[in-house]
């Protein structure tokens, strides 16, 4: 049973939260907390430094809170009683005015931050007649549908198609925006925090929210100041806007602490004249003006107020303290921590963004978020220490422990991420990792050498001139193997046991987490020619069979979400590298979606080509009078090798897939394509490959006569077989030797063929070595490759090796992975395609569907040449990856998913 995915599980709570929780080890079972201190079912104690993001004030448990609960249960005392008056409900309002700024004279009870959100919205419309709310970038103000309008994060919002046409967001700290906005003077309510919680423990800019009310004021738009994270007590005062001496809000909002850690309990106070008596009549909430609830909350402020604030004050100097010495960390470990951030006792640690140079994984999840949830569960499970992410700002890690907290406890917390800063400083990610699989590396030992790094390119000066285009290209591992690859360099050196259990959480992880991400950014790709591209490599997670397994929906969603990554990065045209050409019909699916687009096949294909005569010269082979062989010769790359291969040999046989119905006439139709280029090359006086061994039939079939069918064939499929068929019968009908031959038979169209491109998207090794003839030469340019491992071990005299790769015009390194694995100077030909057109200025689409043009695909070949792309033969015929095909280890070719060979039959892929 798996450790992330039990067979057969039932949840009646939050399925997705729960995924997160599981697989960084957050699903503790907490059976008791005191104070700052929780215990699992276990017996395991955790430090709380997160105090529930502020509502537990005085940690858990308060006994003094709770001994006014006990003291109302004996009194009898009640709690819900409306609409009769409620002592508890005017003594806590009475308790409230009484800390706000003398401004403040009415307040409405709510049971969340959110619903406080939602009143101040109300109040504001109902008060000025007015319908625009104006909010602040970063900010957050509650999940609720007003309240989640004016939250900073779109992700938040998109899924609940909330209507925002009167919902407007402005910089963060700019006073200008603000101003201009505000003087149009229909804005009901300006909604901002004092510090900003979810958008990283931000404090306002000095000076911004005092000139902001003034700016309110003028404009006839109320001030809401939302407090319910920052307030009572908190920063270290009463409100977190009590920073600036002197500013009266019309609207202060406050939650979270108010209900002391026991119940859910909120208040929006205002000024008497934001109240607008509509609001008073027609504003209500059941549960709002709970007796219960408010002598709880009088209680808190009680507390907070007791022994001249002794509580606030505790929260001012352990939150100097704390501020102190989380400088101190960023200070000491620069290349993991930027810098902290807030104020009081509500601090932020901000991680730096995880290169990647190192590591594919590391960079995916920094980008997306994930890098501060996997710190956070090492140091709960490492260091037994409670933290948390911030919503609105991705690497930033929460810090917010009770008010009542002690130095003691916050050199704890500073100790554990002194360990954090220390593995991340030395790329320590084993060490950082290894508990979401169960295992413990204890304390990072000192590293004995440099953290290796992994330049882009290890020339001096690459680039030269200006800068010609920009490029995103789409990648993906191939396989497992690639995938685990993807980690950083260290775990490579895990023993089997843990390789298998970092795979089943992977596996596990990205069933659900495999949004694309930019996971290299390459500055400067210079060109032979002059001037450079900028460009990145956008990842995701999925291997080819688990593609194939998407539902047409959520291919079309991985796609777009592909796209919209590339389209933030303004890049001038995307390729779509591996599987998410096939997945999108050669590019087809996604054309109008307003990036310029290319497959890279057609380099891909020629190159192909090329590099099997360069194979051949090496090794003193003439393939003139051979036959060679393409298979999947009907799919877009082996299409466009059948055609160039026939430019120079005499005979070709077109492969394609016996599971697919329509594969004959598919192949009929390249073979068609084919004999009507001949034709027409044999008509100028060109005399290569099938023209000459059209040629070579003259004697016997007059010129003329070919050219008949060919003039009689359009461009069109069916005339495109119709013309094969009628040139085949008319040469088996003369008893010679065809140029061209289709199979949808493996074994017998490979058995006579000296050299051989294969690339197919079946997904999966499939091709046996007994078919090659001896001495044979075969390019593998499928992703996964083609020709199964058992070429290892059964045929040393055949000469396999991985097609479809470029030499680059310089030592380049799209970091340690290089995509696929490709020695530095190396990579994919459909990556050398994209970046030549960002270099040639693209202005269209490229290579996209599987009737590419081929006159334009000579065109791209001869660009990436000039360019400084050459297509890489292996020396001595070993792979690009520094051994033979026959080298890899079986396991490289392994579908964990099962056979993926008939979802691309079914999908009408291969």
């Amino acid at each position: 049973m798996s450790l992330y995915r039990e067979k057969n599980e039932i949840t009646s709570l939050n399925p997705d939260r729960k995924f997160m929780l599981r697989h960084i080890r957050f699903d503790k079972n907490i059976v008791s907390a005191q104070g700052s201190y929780m215990c699992d079912s276990e017996g395991v104690q955790y430090l709380d430094a997160l105090s529930q993001y502020g509502a537990l004030p005085f940690g858990h448990n308060p006994q003094k809170i709770w001994e006014r609960v006990e003291t109302a249960r004996r009194r009898n005392e009640p709690s819900f009683v409306q609409p009769l008056m409620n002592p508890g409900a005017e003594e806590l309002a009475k308790t409230l005015l009484g800390i706000a700024p003398a401004n403040m004279r009415y307040v409405t009870f709510v049971n969340s931050g959110a619903e406080a959100n939602e009143a101040a919205i109300k109040l504001a419309r109902a008060r000025t007649g007015r319908q625009m709310i104006l909010s602040v970038e970063g900010g957050f103000h509650g999940k609720t549908l007003g309240a989640l309008s004016c939250t900073g994060n779109p992700k938040y919002r998109e899924p609940f198609l909330p209507d925002t046409t009167q919902f407007e967001i402005l910089p963060f700290g700019d006073l200008d925006r603000l101003a201009d906005r505000l003087r149009k003077k229909d804005v009901a309510a300006f909604m901002v925090e004092s510090i900003q919680g979810e958008g990283g423990m931000r404090v306002q800019p000095d000076g911004y929210l005092a000139a902001a009310s003034a700016l309110c004021k003028e404009a006839g738009t109320l001030m809401v100041l939302d407090e319910v994270q920052s307030g009572l007590g908190r920063s270290g005062r009463m409100f977190g806007f009590q920073r600036e001496a002197g500013i009266q809000p019309d609207i202060i909002l406050v939650a979270k602490a108010l209900g002391g850690g026991i119940v859910p309990l909120g208040a929006m106070l205002c000024s008497g004249a934001a109240w607008a008596p509509a609001f008073g009549a027609y504003h209500s909430s059941t549960f709002a003006n709970s007796h219960l609830s408010c002598v709880i909350g009088n209680a808190v402020i009680e507390e907070l107020l007791a022994h001249d604030s002794a509580i606030v004050r505790n929260a001012k100097e352990m939150g100097a303290y704390f501020r102190g010495k989380l400088n101190e960390i960023a200070n000491r470990y620069p290349q993991s921590y930027l810098c902290a951030t807030g104020d009081g006792l509500m601090q932020g640690l901000i991680l730096q963004p995880w290169k990647s140079r190192s590591s594919y994984f590391t960079a995916h999840a920094s980008h997306l978020g994930y890098s501060v949830p996997l710190i956070a569960g090492y140091l709960l499970n490492e260091h037994k220490v409670l933290t948390a992410p911030v919503f609105n700002q991705s690497r930033t890690l929460r810090l917010q422990p009770a008010l009542t907290i002690h130095k003691c406890e916050i050199d704890r917390i500073v100790e554990a991420l002194n360990d954090v800063g220390s593995a991340l400083e030395q790329n320590d990610y084993v060490k950082l990792f290894s508990y979401v699989v169960g295992r413990s590396r204890g304390k990072a030992a000192p590293r004995s050498g440099p953290v290796v790094d992994f330049p882009l390119s290890t020339a001096p000066n690459i680039a030269s001139g200006k800068k010609r285009g920009s490029f995103a290209f789409l990648i993906h591992p191939t396989d497992e193997p690639t995938l685990f690859d993807t980690l950083p360099a260290e775990f490579s050196n895990l023993e089997d046991s843990e390789r298998a259990d970092w795979s089943e959480w992977m596996r596990s992880w990205f069933s659900k987490m495999y949004e694309p991400a930019p996971v290299v950014h390459a500055k400067e790709i210079a060109s032979k020619d002059g001037g450079y591209a900028e460009g990145w490599l956008i990842a995701c997670p999925l291997t080819p069979s688990q593609m194939l397994r998407l539902g047409k929906e959520q291919r079309k969603i991985l796609m777009h979400q592909y796209l919209e990554a590339a389209r933030k990065l303004n890049v001038d045209i995307v390729g779509l590298g591996a599987f998410t050409s096939i997945i999108s019909d050669g590019g087809r699916d996604v054309m109008d979606d307003g990036m310029l687009l290319s497959t890279g096949s057609s380099l891909t294909a020629l190159a192909s080509v090329d590099s099997v005569y360069e194979v051949a010269r090496q090794k003193g082979i003439d393939l003139n009078g051979h036959a060679v062989a393409v298979v999947g010769a009907a799919g877009a790359v082996g299409r466009l090798a059948a055609i160039h291969f026939s430019m120079r040999a005499g005979q070709v046989v077109l492969i394609g897939n016996a599971q697919n119905a329509k594969a004959l006439d598919a192949l009929k139709e390249v073979a068609g394509e084919i004999y009507m280029r001949a034709i027409d090359r044999l008509a100028k006086g060109e005399h290569g490959g099938v023209a000459g061994s059209l040629q070579s039939l003259l004697k016997i079939v007059d010129l003329s006569v070919l050219k008949t069918l060919s003039g009689q064939c359009g461009r069109q499929p069916e005339a495109y077989r119709a013309l094969f068929t009628q040139v085949d019968d008319l040469l088996r009908a003369l008893a010679v030797d065809v140029p061209l031959k289709v199979t949808v038979d493996v074994n017998a169209g490979l058995s006579g063929a000296k050299a051989i491109v294969s690339a197919t998207s079946v997904g999966k090794s499939f091709i046996d070595h007994s078919v090659f003839q001896s001495g044979a030469i075969v390019c593998d340019s499928a992703r996964p490759l083609d020709v199964l491992a058992s070429v290892r071990s059964h045929r040393a005299d055949v000469h396999v090796y991985e097609g479809g790769v470029m030499q680059l015009p310089g030592p380049i390194s799209f970091g340690r992975q290089n995509v696929l694995g490709y020695p530095r100077g190396l990579n994919l030909a459909c990556l050398s395609e994209t970046i030549t057109l960002a270099l040639e200025g693209a202005v269209k689409h490229y290579s996209l569907g599987n009737r590419i043009d081929y006159d334009e695909a000579v065109w791209i070949s001869e660009a990436a040449s000039r360019h400084g792309f050459t297509p890489h033969v292996p020396e001595s015929f070993r792979s690009p990856l520094g051994c033979s095909v026959a080298d890899i280890a079986p396991a490289a070719f392994a579908d964990p998913f099962g056979s993926a060979r008939n979802d691309a039959v079914e999908a009408g892929l291969a």
